[in-house]
């Protein structure tokens, strides 16, 4: 499997972690629609991970996508920063290193040495 692949899917579950101790730090705060929100997020992000593990290469458009869709919901991270300084870091956190998984998808391999070219 790909190195890129393996990094990204590690990121993804470190994501995930990430994501549910943010939960568990929530539980004043959260509602029951809260928890099943949280909790399927957190199933998404695995199940992503496992996609990734597996090198999967349609994933990562799915991702992009799935990144550009949730833009939006930056502002809710900046007002958890400011409310609640703890889940706002964990939030931003996950959210930078999922970023940063699917940056590692696309970034082409490149060849180690020109030997390798010609094998």
């Amino acid at each position: 499997m790909n190195k890129q692949y393996k990094i990204a899917s590690k990121l993804y579950f470190a994501s995930a972690a990430i994501g549910s101790v943010n939960a568990l730090l929530s539980y004043e705060i959260y509602t029951l629609n809260d928890w099943i929100m949280s909790f399927m997020s957190v199933l998404l992000v695995v199940g992503i991970g496992i996609l990734v593990s597996k090198g999967y290469e349609w994933v990562k458009y799915v991702l992009l996508l799935l990144i550009l869709i949730s833009l939006d919901g930056f502002q809710f991270i900046l007002q958890d920063l400011k409310e609640y300084p703890v889940n706002g870091i964990l939030s931003l956190l996950l959210s930078l290193l999922q970023i940063i998984a699917i940056v590692i998808l696309f970034i082409k391999k490149p060849f180690t040495s020109n030997n390798e070219q010609f094998e």
